[in-house]
């Protein structure tokens, strides 16, 4: 009997160093668990901050295609010599055939010189091919 005594007061110990070593699992993974949410409200802070500079650089972005958008706005440009100009930039001329035709607003570039004094055009549309403008004539020196 004193044998049976000694297996049941070991099965005992060994339940309660079972008890214990489940307590101390339930509560590292408590701890892990805590953990984890600590890493989440991190990852969520930062995310929420992310998500208000996208906020404000959009606000931001739609402002200053506002101010672009009346800046460059192709009904404020003046009609010269067969090509457009808009008043804040004059050094760019507009093909107004584009405009008139098919609503886009391409830029014309500058003929050589040369090829000016020849077609009697000063600028061409890459896009449609029209030419205008009146080139400036040299200044004679004598």
């Amino acid at each position: 009997m004193a044998l049976l005594e000694s297996i049941n007061s070991a099965i005992t110990g060994i339940r309660a160093a079972k008890a214990m070593l489940d307590g101390v699992k339930a509560v590292e993974q408590k701890v892990q668990v805590a953990e984890l949410n600590n890493k989440l409200a991190e990852i969520l802070n930062a995310l929420t901050d992310s998500m208000m500079d996208v906020n404000r650089l959009t606000i931001e972005n739609m402002e200053l295609q506002q101010k672009l958008s009346h800046k460059d706005d192709i009904s404020t440009f003046t009609l010269n010599d067969g090509y457009l100009i808009n008043p804040a930039n004059p050094s760019i001329a507009y093909c107004f055939k584009c405009r008139e035709e098919k609503g886009k607003k391409s830029v014309m570039t500058e003929h050589p010189h040369d090829i000016q004094n020849l077609i009697g055009q000063k600028y061409y549309c890459t896009t449609c091919k029209h030419t205008a403008g009146t080139p400036k004539q040299p200044k004679l020196v004598l």
